[in-house]
């Protein structure tokens, strides 16, 4: 990886400092910024800078930094040049916020398993949780509803722990316990999403992990996990499981930062899939930032 000296080599003086501006600005490394304003590069899987990389590389990244259309603009990073000035709607202790998630924890696991569009009901998902027998539900629906149990199980015990990239990797290890192969492990294959064409990148560790860090910057703690989730959504880490991950994940840094609990009501499903469909598009959180927090924050003002 080429770190800032060699960079300084490799550019002219104008455009590192152009570069190590907005980074500077940012909070962020200057090979970080090179990535996101070389899109187009990084989906050829371009993804580390070298000085094997080819002549033309170097030759065209002035004019990809340049051009003031550019959604990667290095000045305007995709993930912190959203709304992230959200004020927390709950303020509570550590505590206070664990026990609302624990006296709520069997309707916020039900309304992630319809997300998930598995057809089962508050009373079925409340059996099943209390270790109940419940027929004409299927035994892969019954498994999802059990591991996210022991996920949320998980995040709850592990409150004093940071959100990072090892949490949110053992969360995917829960969520898909028994449900397919490699859970808790970065996918090295494509996948598919159902509602559009558009296919993620193959994830890159060092990539993910850096970006993670660019998430957990964020002042606003409501800010933060809404947008943890939904790079983590789009991201897409794992084989399967992602919304459930990426949702967990976030709700480990609401219930760390005191501000309640996500979770996406019954009645606004079909509008979040769509406005899901459109960030995974476009790469636009603000809409979809807005309708979770305008629409999917649970808590109590106990204090």
């Amino acid at each position: 990886m080429l770190n800032d000296k060699a960079l300084h080599m490799k550019l002219d003086t104008q455009l590192y400092d152009e570069l190590k501006q907005a980074a500077d600005d940012n909070h962020m490394s200057l090979a970080s910024v090179i990535r996101m304003a070389c899109s187009e590069w990084l989906r050829k899987g371009r993804y580390d800078l070298k000085y094997s990389q080819p002549d033309e590389f170097w030759n065209a990244l002035p004019s990809m930094v340049r051009q003031p259309d550019k959604k990667y603009y290095p000045g305007k990073p995709t993930i912190l040049n959203t709304n992230n000035n959200l004020k927390d709607k709950f303020t509570l202790s550590v505590k206070n916020n664990i026990f609302i998630a624990k006296r709520n924890i069997v309707d916020y696991i039900w309304k992630s398993a319809k997300l998930e569009g598995i057809n089962v009901t508050y009373p079925d998902t409340d059996a099943i949780y209390n270790g109940f027998i419940v027929s004409d539900i299927l035994v892969d629906d019954i498994q999802t509803i059990n591991n996210l149990k022991h996920a949320w199980r998980f995040v709850l015990d592990t409150i004093n722990y940071p959100t990072n990239y090892a949490l949110v990797c053992k969360i995917n290890q829960y969520v898909g316990s028994n449900l397919f192969y490699n859970s808790g492990t970065i996918r090295t294959v494509p996948v598919s999403i159902g509602g559009t064409s558009w296919k993620p990148d193959i994830p890159i560790e060092s990539q993910i992990r850096e970006e993670l860090e660019e998430v957990l910057t964020i002042k606003s703690k409501t800010a933060k996990a809404i947008t943890l989730m939904l790079y983590l959504m789009r991201k897409q880490m794992f084989v399967d499981g992602n919304k459930r991950t990426a949702m967990l994940a976030a709700n480990h840094a609401m219930i760390t930062g005191g501000v309640g609990i996500i979770s996406i009501p019954i009645d606004m499903q079909r509008q979040f899939h769509k406005l899901l469909v459109q960030y995974y598009e476009s790469n636009e959180m603000d809409e979809i930032k807005q309708f979770v927090y305008d629409n999917c924050i649970d808590g109590l003002d106990l204090e």
